[in-house]
């Protein structure tokens, strides 16, 4: 939305949007899935990456008559495979990753590819309930991409250390001495 004028933003070529870490809690509880429509296309880790997907993707009917999917979480995942930096999951190939994120990250992605003209679209985010009442909750982690070239690939830098606090301002100088006495008369 522009801040200014509030319109909406229309994204004019079609672009990517990403969904990382749909995985289960314990025995398949809180299990997450995605649903949405009118998407041009989708890849999982499969189609990305050639590794293995632990995403299940399933065509469903739609009121609107548009192409709708569903994606639905697999396996179980902890907060110890997300992805924390975006050089953890974008590469041009697999190979181009650690080993740890292409065997627990990059199997709980998928990408969805939109089309240009967008202003706005809608998924529609679940998940299943907890073995206990009040006791779930999952980590939602997503990214959009307008631009892509996979021909030039440059990761991100490295985090740089958090800067030094400020130094406390100079002491002021000492107090002048007292002007001489005049000379008695």
């Amino acid at each position: 939305v522009n801040g200014e004028t509030g319109e909406l933003y229309n994204v004019t070529q079609p672009f990517s949007f990403y969904f990382f870490d749909l995985d289960t809690g314990d025995n398949g509880r809180l299990t997450e899935a995605i649903e949405l429509c009118g998407i041009l296309d989708y890849k999982t880790s499969f189609e990305l990456y050639g590794i293995n997907t632990t995403v299940a993707v399933r065509e469903i009917e739609s009121e609107s008559h548009l192409s709708c999917i569903e994606f639905t979480a697999t396996k179980y995942g902890t907060g110890g495979n997300n992805p924390t930096f975006q050089q953890d999951i974008f590469a041009p190939n697999a190979d181009s990753l650690r080993q740890f994120a292409r065997e627990s990250m990059l199997p709980y992605i998928v990408e969805l590819r939109l089309p240009g003209g967008t202003t706005s679209f809608k998924i529609s985010y679940s998940i299943t309930a907890a073995k206990d009442p009040g006791t779930s909750g999952r980590n939602f982690l997503f990214t959009g991409r307008t631009v892509q070239n996979e021909e030039i690939y440059y990761p991100c830098p490295p985090t740089l250390p958090p800067s030094l606090p400020p130094s406390a301002p100079p002491s002021p100088p000492p107090p002048l001495p007292p002007p001489p006495s005049p000379p008695p008369p």
